[in-house]
């Protein structure tokens, strides 16, 4: 069975908000979430998206909502997690 992802407008944006709001660099990212950083560097450039299992694992791992991350709604986002990503209110989805 293939994996699925999805890579809609913002997503790498959203991506590397998480990355960079938590002080790492792409291969301590990916080494967090189980993916090369080869496959995180597709990710940023937009060259693939992100798998709904790995966006399940940033989910967990960062404390972000899988609304945010695919949409930009940060409407259920917890206010400390959305004060570290710079989010002041919900942003609407970028299309």
């Amino acid at each position: 069975m293939s994996k699925r992802s999805y890579n809609p407008p913002g997503l790498a944006d959203r991506v590397e908000r998480v990355i960079n709001a938590n002080g790492l660099g792409r291969k301590e990212f990916g080494d967090r979430i189980g993916a090369s950083r080869q496959r995180v560097n597709n990710w940023l450039n937009g060259t693939n998206g992100v798998p709904i299992d790995i966006a399940v694992r940033i989910k967990s791992e960062f404390g972000i909502t899988l609304d945010w991350l695919y949409t930009g709604d940060a409407s259920f986002v917890p206010l400390s997690k959305a004060r570290s990503l710079g989010l002041t209110e919900s942003e609407p989805p970028k299309k």
